[in-house]
């Protein structure tokens, strides 16, 4: 899980987000990935926009 950085121009992008596909680069030479929150909504974004998030367990209490 990730979370993104401060300053996100987006409020409503407060939360955990999981990574689901890795995007070309954009134009700047950034990476880019499409990203799902837990509301199920998805959005692109730049690499520097990522912060390490909380990782997730399963019921077991292991690391996903």
């Amino acid at each position: 899980m990730i979370s993104l950085s401060f300053g996100f121009r987006d409020r409503s992008s407060a939360g955990n987000y999981r990574i689901v596909r890795v995007l070309p680069a954009a134009e700047n030479g950034q990476r880019q990935y499409r990203v799902r929150g837990s509301d199920g909504h998805e959005r692109a974004i730049e690499e520097h926009q990522i912060r390490a998030g909380v990782a997730e367990k399963n019921h077991f209490g292991n690391l996903k």
